[in-house]
């Protein structure tokens, strides 16, 4: 049996090849003792370099010393008192999960008063968290019944888009937004349509045309057409519904969406209007908050 030969060699490496490996490698699972309360926060790392999150890391209670060579993998385990600390950095995004032991019996309910200590990961770690957290509202271009869009976006200077937010004061909130980012589409005098966000948290107010991916005042923004993410089988929900109104049916529900056999989605290749803005973290969470609630209202100026 003759040897392999010794001159043949491995390709050489690609210079990303261990960044893919780092980025798609299944990142090694965590074992997590009930009770416990588990808190995952994953935002948007462009522009933000590694050195930038390390230095996050070493604010957590007994972290000083962490090496920023211990961040290369794109995975790290640390522990903060009786907590678990778990940074994750991604080609996209970057996730923070921190799991928290709960006293015996507690149920996952529990509000943080009825914690029998002090959490060592507090709210202003949470808030200055480096990265930036995406707003999209999306909507049908065209009067009802038939409100989705499969053309251009509808460029209306009367129609005002507002994004509310509600940020959390004393472990509550009181339902009335504390910030509002209004946004106005409108054509210029060459008949090319734009969009203008007001009050943009941490950006001010910044315009740019639409079906363009813009950055202005350091954040990036988007208005346009895209796909509806909205999945629904009109066609089995009608014959669902047909096949009760058969004499002696009591409905269909495998016929009706045809169960096993290649999925319907009536949405597929429709389209809706979107505006996508990026909101820098410590501007969204000013004023001692660390949680926010968000909602979208549309409304059409009179006259």
């Amino acid at each position: 049996m003759s040897e392999p030969p010794t001159d043949r060699a491995l390709p050489a490496d690609d210079v990303q090849r261990e960044a893919l490996h780092n980025e798609v490698h299944a990142r090694p699972p965590a074992r997590i003792r009930l009770p416990a309360r588990v808190v995952c926060v994953a935002v948007l790392n462009d522009g933000v370099t590694r050195e930038a999150e390390w230095e996050q890391l070493a604010r957590l209670p007994g972290q000083r010393q962490l090496g920023l060579a211990e961040l290369q993998p794109n995975f790290l385990r640390l522990r903060v008192g009786s907590d678990t600390v778990k940074w994750e950095r991604h080609g996209e995004f970057t996730r923070y999960s921190i799991v928290q032991p709960l006293p015996a019996g507690l149920g996952p309910d529990a509000r943080p008063s009825g914690l029998s200590r002090a959490q060592p990961v507090d709210a202003h770690w949470w808030r200055a968290i480096p990265g930036r957290t995406v707003a999209a509202i999306t909507f049908g271009g065209r009067s009802a019944p038939r409100s989705r869009i499969d053309g251009d976006l509808s460029c209306d200077r009367n129609v005002i888009y507002t994004f509310h937010i509600d940020r959390e004061v004393g472990g509550n909130f009181d339902n009335v937004p504390d910030v509002q980012v209004h946004a106005r589409f409108a054509r210029n005098a060459r008949g090319e349509c734009g969009i203008q966000l007001e009050n943009v948290p941490g950006a001010g107010t910044v315009s740019g045309p639409i079906e363009t991916v813009n950055e202005a005042g350091g954040i990036k923004f988007f208005a346009g057409a895209r796909n509806d993410p909205f999945f629904f089988d009109a066609e089995g929900y009608t014959a669902l519904v047909a096949s009760f109104a058969a004499p002696g049916q009591s409905g269909d529900i495998a016929g009706a969406f045809r169960l096993g056999q290649p999925r319907r989605d009536s949405f597929a290749a429709r389209n809706v209007s979107a505006i996508v803005f990026e909101m820098d973290n410590g501007a969204l969470t000013a004023g001692g908050s660390s949680r926010v609630r968000v909602w979208a209202t549309t409304g059409r100026i009179a006259g």
